[in-house]
């Protein structure tokens, strides 16, 4: 339990520090008045709400019988039992829904944000491996896969944002559809013994975020591509 405490506050320090880092001269948050405050309070309200509906999709799917121990559903470390597909969905919907309403730079902040989750990663599988005391590889390679994921993004297409190569909002759609392909990628390998991972929800939430990634970045590029005209 400890322990998985500590890789959650690692987790949450990486994701901090990387946005602390991406927005903190940013000239579109400066231009919008956008303060590091508001950013940090976005930060902490988007990392509940994933965390709580991370936890509740998780109960849905595997245990209902929770709901009626409010204790058993809240202590989380002491009764494991996160679905990040679930969390990252629900996350993404209320930086959305919130951003707009508080009338944000929905994009730009939405690149930010995706960017310091994919940074953060590595760390949460390379602790997830370690607590499964080396036996889930999976883990492990996931964890390389995204740190290399994280270079190639902070090293280009971060870098094209910044010269307005690319539109923002992007980057983000980029990253969550080779995100949901490589969760998706790890689903099937690790439960294809009987089909397993086709019984799985987990399998068409990661689904779900490709298509939806694939969608909106369609719609975003041919509305450039309209505006040009």
């Amino acid at each position: 339990m400890n322990f998985f405490i500590i890789v959650l506050a690692i987790c949450l320090f990486v994701s901090l520090f990387t946005l602390f880092l991406l927005s903190r001269d940013d000239l579109t948050l400066l231009r919008k008045d956008v303060s590091l405050d508001r950013i940090f309070n976005l930060f902490f309200l988007v990392f509940l709400i994933g965390l709580l509906f991370s936890r509740t999709v998780f109960v849905i799917i595997h245990s209902p019988k929770m709901f009626l121990n409010p204790l058993a559903f809240f202590l989380f470390p002491y009764f494991p039992g996160l679905t990040l597909s679930g969390g990252v969905i629900f996350g993404i919907l209320f930086l959305i829904f919130y951003s707009r309403e508080s009338r944000l730079p929905t994009g730009r902040i939405f690149d930010f944000f995706s960017l310091s989750f994919l940074v953060s990663l590595p760390f949460g599988y390379l602790g997830y491996f370690v607590l499964t005391k080396g036996k889930d590889f999976i883990s492990l390679g996931l964890s390389v896969l995204f740190l290399v994921l994280g270079i190639i993004f902070i090293k280009y297409f971060y870098q094209l944002l910044l010269k307005g190569s690319l539109r923002d909002g992007s980057l983000s759609l980029i990253f969550f559809f080779i995100f949901g392909i490589i969760s998706l990628a790890s689903e099937v390998i690790s439960k294809f013994s009987n089909l397993l991972f086709l019984r799985q929800v987990e399998s068409y939430l990661y689904l779900l975020i490709i298509i939806l990634s694939l969608v909106f970045f369609v719609r975003a590029e041919k509305l450039i591509k309209s505006r040009k005209r």
